[in-house]
């Protein structure tokens, strides 16, 4: 979900820059990939820290822009919850009002619904994009196909490329050679390395919104006292 909003905002300084409209570069307020990145940082706090109620899930995520666009002389505050908050990034109302849209759309009840308990959405993705990478959309095919397709990219993702390639190999009365066996065993071994990964970075996501609610500073402000120390 928070990929989403990435790709939505790096979009959105795109089309502008082709109506001669600055939102990105090097001035101050900018949005900048590293400030994308933060918001990305901060939706994705916002959904995890309210899992299990899409209305204050929907607030914090609203909560985020309204924050990081305001100003000594201009208060934006109303939806932030209480406690410290350092999120003041751009000043510029042109960026707010032309990412408030992106912000609405992702902070959709009917979208957050989905992702109630804190459950990704890269899931479907995943699969979609195994499923397109056997049957591309840019090239026509066959309702036979399209299940054929569907049926090793789930085979393929469930049980794993080496399980999936013997199925297929007992299916054709063929034999895998040794060359694809090493070849889709290690390709496991990436994936259950990556997914451990992400399960680690959770994990850590995690224990840092315990510390947050407990000392009321926000993750940014925790990980730059950490940075000092060490």
């Amino acid at each position: 979900m928070a990929k989403r909003l990435s790709t939505a905002l790096r979009e959105i300084v795109k089309s502008a820059k082709a109506k001669r409209i600055t939102l990105g570069g090097k001035s101050a307020g900018a949005l900048t990939n590293k400030v994308i990145g933060t918001l990305s940082g901060y939706y994705r706090n916002a959904i995890v820290g309210d899992k299990n109620n899409v209305r204050d899930m929907q607030k914090q995520i609203i909560a985020t822009l309204y924050h990081s666009s305001s100003t000594d002389k201009k208060h934006n505050h109303s939806l932030c919850p209480q406690g410290k908050q350092s999120w003041c990034f751009y000043k510029r109302a042109v960026v707010v009002e032309n990412i408030l849209p992106i912000y609405e759309r992702l902070s959709n009840e009917e979208l957050l619904a989905r992702c109630t308990q804190g459950f990704t959405q890269n899931a479907n993705e995943a699969i979609h994009s195994v499923l397109w990478r056997k049957c591309p959309k840019n090239n026509f095919s066959s309702k036979t196909r399209v299940e054929i397709a569907a049926a090793h990219a789930l085979s393929e993702y469930n049980l794993g490329r080496q399980r999936s390639a013997e199925i297929l190999a007992s299916i054709t009365s063929s034999k895998m050679t040794s060359h694809a066996e090493k070849i889709t065993t290690q390709k496991d071994k990436k994936k259950e390395t990556r997914l451990t990964r992400n399960m680690n970075q959770s994990l850590k996501l995690l224990e840092f919104q315990k510390i947050c609610q407990i000392t009321g500073f926000d993750i940014i402000e925790i990980r730059l006292m950490l940075s000092e120390v060490m």
